[in-house]
């Protein structure tokens, strides 16, 4: 009888892993499908245009920004010096991060749209209702 095999006790590395929501990296050996929280940038994507319109320049768009700190953006607290936290998202988060910045967008201009509704009545421009043409009060 052979004697009997010894199983592979695997050491896992926290950096096998990502960081938010800590499904493992690793397959077959390598790290497949990640992004590096403090070196990947991230941009927002681009809207698409109305039809018959061209799209607009790539000078005109934002420049991309550091994973790192959309995160902290969010409220979360990420540093580079916390070696016992890995350094890499997955794809799916990185999609789930962009998606959620490009959101917060949306929500700040409704709080800015309530907080004008809060302080007065205003127009579709942007105006208070008692103002005239010239901002002249009627």
């Amino acid at each position: 009888m052979p004697p009997p095999r010894k199983l592979a006790s695997y050491v896992s590395d926290p950096h096998d892993f990502c960081r938010l929501c800590h499904s493992n990296q690793k397959i077959n050996g390598t790290l497949q499908n990640i992004r590096h929280i403090f070196n990947a940038k991230i941009q927002k994507p681009r809207k698409k245009p109305p039809r018959g319109q061209q799209p607009p320049p790539e000078e005109s768009l934002p420049p991309p920004v550091p994973i790192a700190d959309v995160l902290r953006s969010f409220g979360l607290n990420i540093s580079e010096q916390d070696f016992s936290k890995s350094h890499r998202i997955c794809e799916k988060c990185c999609r789930t991060v962009i998606r959620i910045w490009v959101d917060m967008e949306s929500l700040e201009k409704w709080r800015l749209g309530r907080e004008r509704e809060r302080l007065g009545s205003y127009n579709r421009f942007g105006f208070q209702a008692i103002y005239g043409k010239e901002g002249q009060v009627r």
